[in-house]
């Protein structure tokens, strides 16, 4: 390589450089630093992680691709590699693979309906307490009922065969389990309200469950549950409706 060659070399390593120790710590501190309050979940999620951690990723890739030219450049001329080729190299395997997983998460997120909020009723959904939705803030998504449901906001209920009592003691055990926050409780008017929030980008969620009583026998679980931030919730509201069904029949069988 020649001098310029190496200037280039020089420059492309230290950013590779970067990239090896920066990245890390960028996608951990978008990760945890919503549960310091370094930033909103949904704005560290989509925007910090999805958008800018794909493009600050290809930046370092592009970095590393370049470094790896000159690697080749100067081993070709002096067999062998120069001090210090480990950098740009591990550089480059950490890039691509920050790329990677940020660019699978964000088209796994991207494939899920854009909704922040879910019921299983959407014609009369579960209501949430006053005292919940004032906790919620005033900077919380809005809740959606009072402009109606979207289709792919309306989930399956979900019946299980045991009594209203059974399954409300089961859902606090279950919410005890997890380190759920349980809100407002009532076992006369069959109602849980929960507020859960995830470690990862604490994205919290408010939940609120009510219980019927099925003619044909059973209780019917109707489910509502609003993330407090974001423009989507990435299914996971929906998906918690089956991880709390797996929880009930377990212990209900």
């Amino acid at each position: 390589m020649g001098p310029g060659q190496h200037r280039l070399y020089d420059f492309a390593s230290l950013t590779c450089f970067v990239g090896l120790t920066g990245l890390p710590i960028w996608f951990a501190v978008c990760a945890l630093g919503p549960k310091l309050g370094l930033a909103d979940g949904g704005y560290a999620l989509e925007q910090l992680t999805l958008f800018w951690g794909v493009i600050l990723s290809g930046v370092f890739v592009a970095a590393g691709l370049g470094a790896l030219f000159f690697l080749l450049s100067y081993h070709r001329d002096n067999r062998e590699m120069p001090p210090g080729s480990w950098v740009p190299i591990a550089g480059f395997a950490v890039a691509l693979s920050a790329l990677a997983a940020s660019l699978s998460a964000a088209w796994l997120f991207q494939q899920q309906p854009a909704v922040s909020e879910v019921t299983t009723d959407g014609g009369n959904p579960p209501a949430f307490t006053e005292a919940l939705v004032l906790r919620r803030g005033v900077k919380a998504n809005t809740l959606d009922f009072a402009d109606g449901y979207r289709p792919e906001a309306v989930i399956d209920p979900l019946v299980i065969e045991a009594s209203a009592d059974e399954v409300f003691d089961a859902l606090l055990d279950i919410a005890r389990d997890r380190r759920w926050r349980v809100g407002s409780v009532s076992r006369e008017r069959d109602m849980v309200e929960l507020t859960i929030e995830s470690f990862w980008y604490a994205q919290t969620d408010d939940v609120v469950i009510r219980l019927s009583a099925e003619e044909a026998g059973g209780t019917r679980l109707d489910y509502r549950a609003a993330a407090r931030t974001g423009a989507r919730d990435g299914g996971r509201n929906a998906r918690r409706l089956a991880t709390i069904e797996r929880g009930l029949r377990e212990r209900l069988g």
